[in-house]
């Protein structure tokens, strides 16, 4: 479904690992992976400054990420 709407996904790496590394075994991992070869690709936060900001007004490192990366791929549009 995701990959029908948007074409390619990029994750943060803390999602990929709460997702693959985390969920090894699971299905959702599983799919993670496989993925992995096409539509969806890992990046890694430039700005740790700004995640740490994230981390310290209490949310979750996937989220602080996904915040960030978000805002750092807008940029680069």
């Amino acid at each position: 479904m995701l990959r029908a709407l948007f074409g390619k996904i990029v994750i943060p790496r803390a999602v990929f690992r709460e997702i693959a590394v985390g969920g090894a075994g699971l299905p959702v991992a599983h799919s993670v992976q496989g993925a992995m070869a096409s539509w969806l690709s890992v990046k890694e936060v430039a700005n740790t400054t700004e995640t740490e900001r994230f981390l310290q007004a209490g949310l979750h490192p996937c989220e602080s990420e996904a915040i960030v990366l978000a805002a750092e791929l807008a940029s680069e549009a």
